[in-house]
């Protein structure tokens, strides 16, 4: 099949899979925690419905898929993307779950610090060459050829090269 490729899922997914959706290890920390923090109030909460739903709709698509996983492996984190949003609303509601508003200042610049660094520096200090790889390309490539590029950002970054290795042509 096509998902042939894709191994049994282990405990370590669960956090790589919040790695993708923090950046960075630190960021991936408070995010958790913020999340745990979001729970406790639902005892004690008019909105233990709207909280209760935004957990649910967080983990349960990861949780089936990863116990479906089992089986026939499809746990990537890039399947399970459509997650993203309720874990971002469900680490919003931990976070406004902290009575203090310096600690919400601080937990959400901490978050989006975090987050945002490792974006830089994965944006900046990348090992791919796609220069190399479009000028490669361009040299042996047929006009019946066809070019898969795996990462979606990178689609962006090749086509840049190739568009960029033209005008010096």
């Amino acid at each position: 099949s096509q998902l042939d490729w894709v191994a049994s899922p282990k405990l370590s997914d669960l956090w790589k899979l919040l790695l993708e959706f923090t950046g960075s290890r630190p960021a991936a920390l408070i995010a958790l925690v913020c999340c745990l923090l979001a729970l406790i109030p639902i005892a004690h909460t008019t909105k233990r419905r709207e909280i209760l739903s935004i957990a649910l709709w967080t983990i349960l698509p990861i949780a089936v898929v990863y116990i479906l996983s089992t089986k026939h492996p499809v746990f990537v984190p890039r399947y399970l993307i459509v997650t993203f949003p309720p874990f971002i609303m469900f680490v919003a509601a931990g976070i406004t779950s902290i009575r203090n508003n310096r600690a919400i200042a601080v937990v959400t610049f901490l978050i989006a610090f975090l987050s945002l660094r490792d974006i830089w520096v994965e944006r900046n200090h990348s090992d791919e060459d796609f220069r190399a790889a479009a000028s490669y390309t361009q040299r042996h490539a047929g006009s019946s050829d066809g070019v898969v590029v795996f990462l979606p950002g990178a689609v962006y970054a090749f086509k840049a090269e190739v568009i960029r290795s033209r005008r010096l042509l």
